[in-house]
């Protein structure tokens, strides 16, 4: 129960209020300050009628509290924290058999919000990311109490996501399944001949540019009904079905078949002077195929709508 004088202390809004403020509405603030020799600390700039979440820390302590701003003119809140020491998150990356997995990226992505969204912590902007070792090991240095949310990144497995990891709670033991992998050619719909130097992407975030003779390989992508897209390519269309990948699976001889695409393009004027209409925004819609495609004019009010099916 000693006062801790100089310790850093944080205010940050952002969350629910007991108001009918919209939460997309409300004002995200960060605030900070010092505690003085008698461990006190004072906030004089912080929006009325408004809740914060109060962390306070030194370099092996730290604290998490709550609190609301009265309306204009109420006298100011008055909050005790108390410091605990803060504490490592550590754990194991392994595979399905409890093999160990090394190589494996984790970073802290940030701290559970009540309503769901999720933000890092003052100063956790640039995080330090841990790679597992040779043992499939990972410390990271101690941190906040709270939820974490974890992202993992390993090469041949799926990416990862983590959400209600406590330091506290340490050791954990992360098992990774096997993506699949997957391979076959990109090829021109009607000549079946290769296309080259396209590159393909999964909805893992997953992509490889294809060869001289448009084959290609991905490792570790997720499971799911695949669909795929060829990234910066200006004129050429997936017209080939999804299909679907389950955890270690090897899929070749894929045939993704794409198709040049037809553009529109035109101008917008105004109807009554005869003017461009700069900046414009202009949208295509096909009921048949449950798509749109969208453009914006330029300064001359011209504009270009398309790869088109």
């Amino acid at each position: 129960g000693d006062p801790q004088p100089f310790a850093v202390v944080m205010a940050d809004s952002g969350y629910p209020r007991a108001s009918s403020v919209p939460i997309e509405d409300q004002p995200i603030e960060h605030h900070e300050t010092e505690s003085d020799d008698a461990g006190k600390f004072y906030f004089d700039d912080l929006l009325v009628d408004t809740a914060y979440v109060l962390r306070a820390f030194t370099d092996s302590e730290a604290a998490k509290s709550r609190g609301k701003t009265g309306a204009a003119g109420e006298a100011a809140s008055s909050i005790d924290m108390e410091l605990a020491p803060a504490q490592p998150l550590f754990g194991m990356t392994v595979d399905p058999d409890g093999n160990p997995v090394p190589g494996v990226l984790i970073q802290p992505a940030g701290l559970k919000r009540p309503e769901g969204r999720v933000k890092l912590p003052h100063g956790w902007e640039q995080a330090s990311e841990i790679i597992s070792d040779a043992s499939g090991r990972f410390v990271f240095p101690p941190m906040w109490a709270g939820d974490w949310y974890l992202r993992l990144a390993p090469m041949a497995h799926l990416q990862r996501r983590m959400t209600g990891v406590r330091p506290e709670a340490s050791p954990y033991t992360i098992t990774l399944e096997p993506g699949a992998r997957v391979s076959g050619q990109v090829v021109m719909q009607g000549t079946g001949e290769g296309v080259a130097a396209v590159e393909v992407e999964m909805p893992s975030n997953r992509r490889t540019q294809t060869d001289a003779h448009g084959f290609f390989q991905l490792e570790g992508v997720s499971l799911s009904s695949l669909n795929v897209r060829l990234r910066e390519h200006e004129s050429l269309l997936v017209v080939s079905p999804d299909f679907y990948v389950t955890a270690g699976q090897e899929l070749t001889g894929v045939r993704i078949e794409v198709a040049r695409g037809g553009f529109i393009r035109g101008y917008i004027r105004n109807k009554e002077t005869g003017l461009p209409f700069t900046h414009g925004f202009v949208e295509f819609a096909t009921g048949k195929l449950g798509v749109s495609f969208s453009a914006m004019a330029d300064e001359k009010g011209s504009y270009v709508v398309g790869p088109l099916y």
